[in-house]
């Protein structure tokens, strides 16, 4: 992968704080419980083995997905407010109801926190639109418009 992938501040740091934490605390715990599970016994019919070797896929894993999208990321260094772009925090009228998304990159995708993905329905019809600007949602049986109240 060569391709640029674009992240807020706010989520390049979270990345990098993720990082450090499964390379400081959680790959050294998972070794030691792989330390302790193999204490146990035949380790061919040990679950518990194969339940930490399990984890320390997954941890490795995310290590090498995190390491991967760090190398080849860029931090946005402006956020436009003219129009909605990468970063954007954006207030929309939703039949006389107010909701606020920031637009960011998949990577960065947080729905508990309305971060959505420029990629995805909503993000995707959001972006280079202006204050004002109405968008038609139509996702499968459900169709609403959408107005553009803020954009910062």
């Amino acid at each position: 992968m060569s391709e640029r992938i674009y992240l807020t501040q706010e989520g390049y740091s979270s990345l990098v704080k993720e990082l450090d934490y499964l390379r400081k605390e959680k790959r050294p715990q998972v070794i030691e419980e792989l330390a302790y599970a193999a204490e146990l016994g035949d380790l061919r019919e040990n679950s518990e083995y194969d339940a930490v070797l399990h984890t320390q896929a997954i941890v490795e894993g995310r290590i090498i997905d995190l390491e991967r999208i760090l190398d080849h990321a860029k931090v946005i260094d402006h956020i436009p407010t003219h129009k909605v772009g990468l970063g954007s925090r954006v207030k929309v009228l939703i039949e006389d109801e107010e909701e606020e998304y920031m637009i960011v990159s998949s990577y960065e995708t947080d729905v508990h926190q309305n971060k959505i993905s420029s990629k995805s329905l909503i993000g995707a019809s959001l972006l280079n639109k202006k204050v004002g600007d109405k968008i038609t949602i139509n996702n499968e049986n459900l169709i609403y418009t959408m107005t553009i109240t803020n954009i910062s």
